[in-house]
């Protein structure tokens, strides 16, 4: 059962021991691109990402062509863009899915078609809780959002961005990701890459 198992999807690597797994065929819908950035330029990016998320859970707002959708399956758009994804050889995405909860439940797109393609948990957006924040002010509420997911033994998603640790961190060797790894663990979550996961079929299918 999937509500059963504590899994800290997002990490972008585990973190356990140097172990480590290359994540390919990966898309996330709240994913921006990278670019160089330094101190200076520190609130050109915060007006640049300024559209990105809610401060509770990192979820995209929409763009030119409207509101984000509640899922893939809510449009004959929805559907194809889907299809082009698969088509493109993506086999692991962001639960997208009407009335299906994208930070707690993990699925698949069984029903559009596509039974290999794994959607995973998303949320808690580093651009906010980090980005927007004090740091410590930040750490409490990704502490908080770990606490209550464990209480109700669901995932616990986690977006990290390299751009936000460079301009907003105290270090550049990821002290904070270790502490929350740490804390997680404590509250008896395991990390996973989104591979991992692909490769524990029981999970999302």
């Amino acid at each position: 059962e999937v509500h059963g198992h504590r899994l800290l999807p997002g990490l972008g690597r585990q973190l356990a021991e140097g172990q480590g797994e290359g994540v390919g065929g990966v898309v996330h819908q709240d994913v921006e691109p990278p670019e160089p950035i330094d101190r200076a330029g520190d609130e050109r990016l915060q007006e640049l990402h300024g559209v990105v998320g809610d401060p509770g859970g990192g979820r995209g707002k929409g763009g030119e062509d409207g509101e984000r959708l509640n899922g893939f399956d809510e449009t004959e758009k929805g559907r194809q863009e889907l299809n082009m994804l698969a088509d493109l050889g993506v086999r692991m995405i962001n639960s997208h899915l009407v009335d299906l909860d994208e930070a707690t439940q993990f699925c698949n797109f069984a029903a559009l078609g596509h039974p290999d393609i794994m959607g995973f948990p998303s949320g808690y957006s580093d651009t906010d809780w980090l980005l927007r924040k004090d740091y410590n002010d930040g750490m409490d509420f990704v502490y908080s959002k770990i606490n209550e997911h464990a209480e109700t033994s669901v995932p616990m998603p986690l977006m990290l961005h390299d751009w936000v640790t460079w301009s907003h961190a105290p270090d550049k060797e990821l002290t904070h990701v270790k502490k929350i790894a740490d804390y997680a663990r404590k509250k008896g979550y395991e990390l996973k890459t989104h591979l991992s996961c692909y490769q524990s079929p029981t999970i999302w299918k």
